[in-house]
């Protein structure tokens, strides 16, 4: 057990910073749309239109560029200072924190289960068929012309493996699986975790969001691509990213479509952010 703290530990702070720079990156994109950091879920939202943000970003950069160490350190740069313009936001978030407690307990035992699982060894077919091929070749040079003639699998346009050559550096510089993958189902457990403890706190049916039922019937999903025998967790394969963004879009465009449907009209502002956050996505 305790050859098993070390690694796990160091898979937890990486998705913590991986978390605070994304996030850094999706509060410029909350500046431009005008929304205020608010909430736990809206620093959520953070994350995903950073990490979104990044993808778009990172489509450019390999056209030029190897996505490699030096992109990380300009992306690392560009989301600080997101981080710092809402650190007293930020902070008060944290402060509060303490109130869920149910939250922070569940939370903190599965995503120490989830870091136990991210440090096996990825054994998904494809991950050492193509995958990883595919991550060194986006490491080490921009797009290159004609890669469909060595290897056809190469030439498959998986955008997600930018993200994964991203974290390729460092401590993780060839096994970036066990920590890209993990980082997008640990943010997405969060979100579950968050919408079940508000549909078990909600006393009537009027506030009940549509996006909460959502959110909580991905929870067996995410647990799923965790646990499952063939290391969902520790694989470059898209087809999990694919997933979430799926569920995600769900949950923002259901949350979109309840605050159409109400006999007020809602704040213009409020809708406009609902709509855009979803279109970023």
């Amino acid at each position: 057990m305790p050859a098993l703290i070390f690694p796990m530990g160091l898979v937890i702070l990486s998705w913590l910073l991986l978390f605070l720079l994304f996030s850094g990156l999706g509060f410029a994109v909350l500046g431009w749309l005008r929304q205020p950091l608010d909430s736990g879920l809206v620093w959520l939202d953070g994350f995903w239109l950073g990490w979104a943000l990044s993808l778009g970003l990172l489509q450019l950069w390999h056209l030029a560029f190897a996505v490699n160490d030096a992109a990380f350190a300009l992306f690392a740069l560009a989301g600080l200072p997101g981080l710092w313009m809402q650190r007293r936001q930020a902070a008060a978030i944290l402060r509060r924190l303490p109130r869920h407690l149910p939250f922070l307990l569940l939370f903190a035992l599965l995503l120490l289960w989830m870091a136990n699982r991210a440090i096996d060894m990825p054994i998904a077919f494809d991950t050492g068929f193509r995958d990883i091929q595919a991550v060194m070749w986006i490491d080490s040079y921009p797009a290159v012309p004609g890669l469909n003639n060595l290897f056809s699998s190469l030439a498959l346009n998986h955008s997600v493996y930018l993200y994964d050559a991203l974290l390729d550096l460092a401590l993780w510089s060839g096994r970036s699986y066990h920590i890209a993958t993990g980082l997008l189902l640990m943010a997405f457990l969060a979100y579950g975790l968050w919408a079940a403890l508000q549909l078990y706190r909600q006393q009537s049916a009027d506030g009940l969001r549509w996006s909460w039922v959502a959110a909580m019937m991905t929870l067996p999903c995410i647990l799923f691509y965790t646990a499952r025998p063939r290391g969902a967790i520790t694989h470059y394969l898209s087809d999990v990213t694919v997933d979430l963004i799926g569920f995600l879009t769900l949950i923002y465009l259901l949350d979109f479509l309840q605050g159409s449907l109400q006999p007020s009209p809602a704040n213009p502002r409020a809708r406009r952010y609902l709509i855009l956050r979803l279109a970023v996505l």
